[in-house]
């Protein structure tokens, strides 16, 4: 059996450029698909996808206009009792900026596993961004 989840939520808040030091104000929108299946052995499989809609920035210091692309996929794998369970995440952001102010991107992949027991096995996030 499968379920599925689609929705919009607000995206505003703030973010620091890494190449200019710059607070950007956020205003826009976030889209999210969850799906849910159930498999014949009673464990959970869940596939996230997240993408902006419409999310605009603008810097406090500069007053330049930002426009912010992103996409994360993330699945998440667990056993009929919620362990053993594995969650994995790809998530890129691409900041396209207004005139000579720099773009910039940032690409992070997470993943966190727990045994049967429910015991930490394995967190790790590798994270990286770049001036374009």
């Amino acid at each position: 059996m499968t379920k599925v989840l689609n929705f919009t939520i607000p995206a505003d808040g703030t973010i620091t450029s890494p190449c200019n030091n710059e607070t950007i104000v956020l205003t826009g929108n976030t889209h999210v698909l969850i799906t849910e299946t159930v498999d014949g052995n009673g464990g959970f499989h869940f596939k996230f996808h997240v993408n902006t809609q419409n999310l605009l920035g603008t810097g406090l210091t500069t007053g330049a206009q930002y426009k912010f692309v992103s996409t994360s996929n993330a699945e998440q794998n667990t056993g009929p009792s919620g362990f053993p369970s594995e969650f994995t995440a790809i998530d890129t952001l691409r900041v396209i900026a207004q005139g000579t102010v720099p773009n910039f991107q940032t690409h992070a992949i997470s993943k966190v596993t727990f045994n049967a027991n429910g015991d930490l096995t394995e967190f790790k996030i590798d994270f990286d961004s770049e001036c374009k």
